[in-house]
């Protein structure tokens, strides 16, 4: 599975309109198109497509490379605090609740949580 797409290409062409994607970056050189979030992942086997309208000067130029771009970045100290809550314990069981707040300025896509816990979790 692809996990929240981005996709870049050189284009000298001028992008007027833009559906099932978004304009993330546009420089001299090209773009680079996002995914419109309900699209942002492309499961094993499956496929997204988006489409646009676009302005050239002298004639259209099909993009010849692509590059699919993803990553995985590890959220610096002090972007997110976390905070646990017990919220019920009944002695032989609780309920526990976990909450992140952003302390940043951008949003944070397809968060991932991990963390060392010495009891067992019967369901989230």
């Amino acid at each position: 599975m692809v996990d929240n797409w981005y996709l870049s290409f050189q284009s000298k062409d001028e992008i007027q309109n833009i559906y099932n994607a978004i304009i993330q970056e546009h420089g001299e050189e090209g773009y680079i198109i996002k995914n419109a979030q309900y699209n942002q992942d492309i499961e094993a086997g499956n496929s997204v497509s988006f489409g646009f309208t676009a302005s050239y000067q002298d004639r259209i130029q099909i993009p010849r490379a692509y590059e699919l771009l993803t990553s995985m970045e590890q959220a610096d100290d002090g972007d997110a605090q976390v905070t646990y809550e017990v919220v019920n314990d009944w002695g032989g069981g609780f309920i526990g609740k976990i909450h992140i707040k952003n302390n940043t300025e951008m949003v944070l896509e397809d968060w991932v949580l991990s963390f060392d816990f010495d009891n067992n979790v019967e369901s989230f």
